[in-house]
């Protein structure tokens, strides 16, 4: 089957809702206003596909049969191109720099910024567990960085700045250990809370990240 085949209608709204957290099928059915027997036929494709897997929601004794919760498989992306002398499709599977790049193309007023930054510090970021944008705050654009040895990389980040397109901004990584975020959380601290909420993640190990985020959301 295609890629723009899996990807079209009720599998690509399934796979936008599981992206951000894991849900049940009966979930799915309402948040997506269709009936669960559809979803539950859609889900056999993906599953299939492994674009999606399941565990059970919980091994405590409740009445009725234990739901499933179903969330990503694996990550990709599916590339189209026409311009003069290329017109192709690719799916590919990611890696770091690879979702790096995917993903600062979704971040329009910052793309160059991010972009330039990675490959004048391609060494040091490899260092990352985790990474991900925060925002743009006037001249600043910010960053999230995971990484144990954080004392290291907030010395190497200072004064980083980037020039172009008729502006300068400068860019700040602030670097935490995952301890530091867990205690932010569970300390329901504003800095952090702010932070993880309105993060979007580059590359993020045994996705610590993206775990704490649906934890906000829980």
């Amino acid at each position: 089957m295609e890629a723009e085949d899996i990807l079209e209608d009720t599998r690509w709204k399934i796979l936008c809702k599981i992206s951000k957290k894991p849900v049940t099928q009966s979930e799915l059915s309402e948040s997506l206003n269709t009936s669960l027997a559809n979803i539950s036929s859609q889900m056999r494709l993906l599953k299939a596909l492994k674009l999606v897997k399941s565990k059970k929601k919980n091994k405590k004794k409740t009445r009725g049969k234990p739901q499933s919760v179903y969330s990503l498989g694996k990550e990709f992306a599916h590339i189209r191109i026409v311009k003069k002398d290329l017109c192709e499709k690719k799916k590919i599977s990611m890696n770091r720099l690879d979702k790096y790049v995917l993903t600062s193309y979704f971040i329009k007023e910052a793309r160059y910024f991010l972009l330039k930054f990675y490959f004048d510090h391609e060494d040091l970021l490899k260092k990352c567990d985790s990474l991900a944008f925060f925002n743009i705050d006037k001249n600043k654009l910010n960053l999230l960085a995971i990484n144990e040895n954080k004392h290291e990389l907030i010395k190497a980040f200072e004064n980083v700045a980037i020039t172009g397109q008729d502006k300068t901004l400068k860019i700040l990584v602030h670097v935490y250990t995952k301890q530091d975020i867990t205690s932010g959380i569970n300390e329901k601290k504003e800095l952090f809370v702010d932070m993880i909420s309105q993060s979007i993640l580059f590359w993020d190990e045994n996705d610590f990240l993206y775990k704490s985020k649906v934890s906000l959301f829980s």
